[in-house]
């Protein structure tokens, strides 16, 4: 194994392109503090029970370690879980509360679009259930896209509940539920027909979900109510047009798509849930949803709460791919001495930084060197001190 190699799944970001992420961080933050959400941060390592909610995070998937008492600790998989900690045992806020973070998760598992440590900025409100909370927090998913600079993209919007309504009438066993779950994500039609003709749900119902895969476009909240009687599910559709219409009347629906097939992770979310998507991407760039069971306050019992969190990598690769980065500022100025004026040139330097301008001190010692100093850097201005 080559000392000059990383992990699998790890990855460097040398100086051009750790400008570029940074200013997308920033952006991307100011976006959040703007509309009120202030900046919390938590520790790399947790213990593994922080993380223990529904499967969503198994632990084969981390990084494990060993405490010094033997306890069993985890690189966090996920930033929401440790704030639920947080507003659990160490806040007791005035709701709604909002929080945004930005920071790095980690997985044992990488894939083409992910890797094993990954930047996410992300927000939080909790304590507010209402539609408008969820609408708020997809605005501000498309502004924190919007102000990356990435103009070609859609945020796809789904109901959980929509599909729970459904599998409650079709009474199917856990194991038959997770294989249907599984395959209405995926598309597929002729594995979801399979499952529930083997189960011996009613062919209304089986139409219905096999529907589903075909349940998106401007269309189809309005195709979905004529499947559909259940109480459960109906909600589920009323909320998405109450959404819906205020997006559109704000001016956002250009970047929103209706998508009921859109089921994230269904033991995490409880609601609104939505994925931004680009063409010059082939994953999803940022995700999110409500999750009404994960935050508590003590004494108190659940809160609601939704939020996302974008994938800071994968909305560089899109950027990238776009065309629309910025580009790292060349210096302004690139400075060498001779050695008996060396402190001449550090007051130089330290005289045009409070200036503004960026300013390079090279320890080069000879005129000609220090041009093709400058020349390789892009510096815009060189100067050479020699009497």
């Amino acid at each position: 194994m080559s000392k000059y190699k990383v992990p699998k799944g790890m990855y460097d970001y040398l100086p051009e392109e750790c400008y570029i992420k940074n200013i997308i961080e920033e952006k991307i933050l100011k976006v959040f503090k703007s509309s009120g959400y202030d900046r919390i941060e938590t520790p790399s390592i947790e213990y593994h029970n922080v993380f223990d909610y529904n499967d969503v995070f198994p632990i084969e998937k981390a990084f494990k370690l060993t405490d010094t008492d033997g306890s069993l600790i985890i690189l966090r998989p996920d930033i929401t879980m440790p704030l639920s900690r947080i507003v659990s045992t160490k806040m007791q806020p005035s709701l709604p509360l909002k929080l945004s973070y930005l920071g790095n998760s980690f997985s044992m598992l990488a894939d083409d679009y992910r890797y094993r440590e990954f930047t996410q900025a992300g927000l939080e409100l909790i304590g507010e259930k209402s539609y408008t909370a969820d609408a708020e927090v997809i605005i501000l998913a498309i502004e924190a896209l919007k102000a990356s600079g990435l103009d070609d993209f859609l945020i796809e919007i789904g109901n959980t509940e929509f599909f729970r309504g459904l599998i409650k009438e079709c009474r199917l066993d856990k194991k038959d539920e997770e294989e249907l779950i599984k395959n209405v994500d995926k598309k597929n039609n002729f594995a979801i027909t399979e499952v529930l003709k083997n189960s011996g749900v009613d062919i209304s119902l089986t139409d219905a979900i096999t529907e589903l895969p075909t349940l998106f476009g401007e269309d189809a909240i309005e195709r979905a109510y004529k499947l559909v009687k259940n109480k459960k599910s109906v909600d589920a559709l009323d909320e998405l047009v109450r959404i819906y219409t205020l997006l559109k009347s704000l001016g956002y629906d250009k970047y929103l798509s209706i998508d009921l097939s859109l089921l994230n992770s269904m033991n995490f979310y409880t609601g609104t849930i939505f994925k931004g998507l680009s063409r010059h991407f082939g994953a999803h760039i940022l995700s999110g949803g409500r999750y009404n069971n994960l935050f508590t306050l003590q004494g108190t019992g659940n809160i609601p709460a939704t939020g996302f969190a974008v994938g800071i990598k994968n909305l560089l690769t899109a950027l990238t791919a776009s065309g629309n980065t910025a580009t790292k500022p060349s210096c302004d100025y690139v400075i060498g001495a001779k050695k008996k004026y060396i402190a001449d040139a550090f007051r130089l330097k330290e005289r045009l930084i409070k200036e503004g301008y960026t300013v390079n001190y090279t320890f080069i010692e000879e005129e000609e060197e220090l041009k093709k100093f400058a020349a390789a850097v892009k510096a815009h201005k060189c100067i050479f001190i020699e009497k």
